[in-house]
């Protein structure tokens, strides 16, 4: 008996027009959804950048770094047991003002320490305690907007026990403007503060997601909800009694200069005193290196004039 070999035709089943359109919206669809949600979870990460540039996190400072000026390595402790470390610059002075320097939101102190050597030439008898943020640097602990509040709080009232006959200032830088805002606006601190610098600083996190998203993306809806760093600079601005010097760079690649602008309009309704400042060279970072003689002459007149008023 002989079998004959028949073929089995494998028939294939084509998609339907209406699955096919699922998968070519699905999977886009479901991709951006998980960089959304990535987005959300994750947005300390992209906020508060320690790591960068490569090795910020426990760099120690050489003798080089610190450009021939006097520097003292101290510790702060918060009030949630965090180890904050940093520097202070001038420790010994008897007398002049004290900066407290809050950083931006990347890098360490030893990354400020040209700027700190610009900011003694303008000022030679100024003390500058520039302390690192928690999971800054060497300091302890992960940062976020509540921590770095405590960690305000706590590097002010140990600047305020050391130097406790020496006017002291705040000065913040970007993100640190905000963390400057925030401190200066507690009517816990406001009268141990005697005026306040900020260099190019936002509104709000929500304020910059709506400025480098278009109103066209779901960015700025997803901020609007479901942000937990929120630092609102424009809300605690009016809150400031103390002099307020804003310096704004017009050429700021990063912060557009009408946040600052919009910053100085909401604080002059509360506080006559202060004032604002363009530097017509600099970029977000480079203002005490792009226009260094107009930088000097703003702040040192600035603690001049409040050094004077205060007298």
């Amino acid at each position: 008996m002989q079998y004959r070999h028949v073929p089995v035709r494998h028939q294939t089943r084509k998609l339907s027009t209406k699955a096919t359109a699922l998968v070519l919206l699905g999977v886009p669809t479901g991709v951006y959804l998980y960089k959304c949600l990535m987005m959300v979870a994750f947005q300390s990460k992209l906020i508060y950048l320690p790591y960068i540039p490569l090795d910020s996190r426990h760099e120690e400072r050489t003798p080089e770094m610190s450009l021939g000026m006097d520097v003292e390595d101290v510790e702060v402790i918060s009030a949630d047991k965090k180890k904050l470390r940093g520097m202070v610059v001038n420790p010994t002075l008897p007398s002049g003002p004290v900066m407290i320097y809050f950083q931006g939101n990347a890098g360490n102190m030893n990354h400020r320490l040209p700027l700190f050597k610009q900011m003694t030439k303008a000022v030679p008898n100024l003390t500058i305690a520039g302390i690192c943020y928690r999971g800054f640097g060497s300091s302890l602990g992960r940062p976020s907007e509540r921590g770095l509040e405590k960690d305000a709080q706590a590097i002010l009232d140990w600047t305020y026990r050391k130097y406790p006959e020496r006017p002291i200032y705040l000065y913040g830088h970007s993100l640190g403007g905000g963390v400057a805002a925030y401190l200066a606006s507690n009517p816990m601190y406001g009268d141990k503060i005697r005026g306040v610098i900020l260099e190019n600083t936002y509104l709000s996190i929500q304020d910059m997601v709506t400025a480098i998203y278009t109103k066209w993306t779901p960015y700025p809806y997803i901020a609007k909800y479901l942000l937990w760093n929120r630092w609102p600079t424009k809300e605690r601005i009016a809150h400031i009694s103390c002099p307020v010097l804003f310096l704004s760079s017009a050429k700021d690649e990063i912060v557009p200069p009408e946040h600052m602008e919009t910053l100085y309009r909401i604080c002059k309704q509360h506080q006559p005193n202060s004032q604002i400042a363009s530097m017509p060279k600099s970029m977000h970072m480079d203002m005490y290196m792009a226009d260094r003689n107009l930088y000097n002459q703003q702040v040192a007149q600035f603690l001049s004039l409040n050094e004077r008023k205060t007298s």
